[in-house]
């Protein structure tokens, strides 16, 4: 007897329409990855899970930080699994820029990564 929800090869359907979406990829973008709604937030930690166990490289952008992806305090206990997730399995990096430096005739000059100042 299978488990509810679970097809006769073992795998849930859930797993099974992953794997198929997923096919042969070795990369997956989510752009602008935020959560708004607790149906949302449950599957996005088991959907995250999939490509990262089998090894596929996933980047997303965002404009809040992982614990600030799901800001509706009454779900956000919801989001936790994934923001668990992205935290341990994912490289998180800041993409604020570096703050702007005004030259002394007006015009504003950014630092690059690394330290090495700005063009001329």
């Amino acid at each position: 007897m299978t488990a509810p929800g679970a097809r006769r090869d073992g795998q849930s359907a859930v797993d099974s329409a992953l794997g198929e979406l997923i096919g042969d990829s070795r990369a997956l973008v989510f752009d602008e990855f935020h959560a708004h709604d607790a149906g949302d937030a449950m599957p996005i930690a088991r959907l995250f899970r999939t490509p990262l166990d089998r090894r596929i490289t996933l980047v997303t952008t965002s404009n809040h930080p992982p614990a600030g992806l799901m800001p509706d305090p009454l779900h956000h206990h919801l989001f936790e699994p994934a923001i668990q997730l992205i935290e341990e399995r994912m490289d998180v990096l800041d993409g604020v820029p570096p703050p702007a430096e005004v030259s002394a005739d007006g015009r504003q000059r950014f630092t690059t990564p690394g330290g090495r100042g700005p063009r001329p």
